[in-house]
């Protein structure tokens, strides 16, 4: 990375519900980001949606997989106004974005030059459904190859980019000190190191000296400054004085 960079967690959901169309072209446009993280996720009839969480019910209020439906009994569903993220209500109908509504945003966006982090979000070790998921959505997006790179928590998912993806760059997300542990103790097989804000920041150093790329999520309050109001701009001053790469960021 050539320089540090501030993602919009989900798109930028201030004012449009995480994953949507006009989320992720508020991210795009804004002067103050550098681009949006975004995560793909695979139906049972091998549609790939941008959609964050295994079950429906907080999203959609359908208690049903992801996974497991066809994407034809979502497509009608408004996306809830209220989706349990720090208390945000919206007041817009939005719908569950396919991956060629999102690349239809990047098409209409001249001159395109923003980051795009696309996280696949899929916990099963499904190795047929992973290598749809990944082959679909990456040949989609080839022409965008140069902005986008690509992570996931499942170890499967990363794997699998590293034997067939090398020639994008591909980052594992960390949750806990444990895994991270064992991940720098293994032969580095990916570019970049995405991890929980909550591990320790002696972590975060082994983490460079190991020369990973090192992102964290997400950041909330803390990018704000001390008069935080909903119109508050980041305390970019204190995020670039910090030795991390790539910031995933709410601004709620």
């Amino acid at each position: 990375m050539n320089k540090k960079l501030i993602l919009a967690h989900r798109g930028w959901t201030k004012t449009n519900q995480e994953n949507t169309v006009k989320a992720c072209f508020e991210g795009l446009s804004s002067n103050t980001l550098d681009g949006i993280e975004i995560d793909l996720t695979i139906t049972r009839d091998n549609e790939i949606i941008l959609f964050h969480d295994d079950n429906c019910k907080r999203l959609l209020d359908l208690d049903k997989n992801i996974n497991s439906i066809d994407y034809d009994i979502i497509k009608n569903i408004p996306l809830k106004n209220d989706i349990g993220i720090i208390g945000k209500k919206y007041n817009n109908k939005n719908y569950v974005c396919k991956i060629n509504d999102f690349i239809n945003l990047l098409e209409n966006i001249n001159l395109f030059e923003k980051t795009i982090n696309i996280e696949f979000k899929y916990s099963k070790f499904d190795k047929n459904k992973i290598k749809i998921l990944v082959d679909k959505s990456i040949n989609l997006l080839k022409k965008y190859n140069k902005n986008i790179f690509f992570t996931s928590f499942n170890s499967e998912i990363v794997n699998y980019l590293v034997k067939n993806y090398k020639e994008n760059k591909i980052g594992q997300i960390i949750d806990t000190e444990k895994e991270l542990n064992k991940i720098l103790n293994e032969n580095k097989k990916v570019d970049i190191l995405i991890l929980n804000k909550n591990i320790s920041n002696e972590l975060f150093k082994k983490v460079k000296e190991k020369n990973y790329i090192l992102g964290i999520y997400t950041i909330n309050n803390y990018l704000f400054n001390s008069s935080d109001s909903e119109n508050s701009d980041f305390d970019k001053k204190k995020l670039l004085n910090k030795d991390i790469d790539i910031f995933i960021v709410d601004k709620i």
